[in-house]
């Protein structure tokens, strides 16, 4: 598996649809800073679909699938 964001547990699309598309989202590793807006996590860190870190961690399948 390459070691990229978007193959990366902790990296999650901002929307389903354009963002696929464009190749963004945002990294979800713990101990990044977010936003708190209405008493909720949000974001992240915003990254390119292609980029790569030392944190990287290899996405699992749910089983079946």
């Amino acid at each position: 598996m390459e070691k990229i964001c978007r193959n990366c547990k902790y990296f999650s699309f901002r929307e389903m649809t354009l963002e696929q598309e464009l190749g963004c989202g945002n990294c979800q590793k713990p101990g990044i800073p977010v936003s708190v807006i209405n008493d909720e996590l949000k974001g992240g860190v915003f990254k390119w679909d292609n980029d790569t870190c030392k944190a990287f961690g290899p996405r699992k399948n749910a089983k079946g699938t």
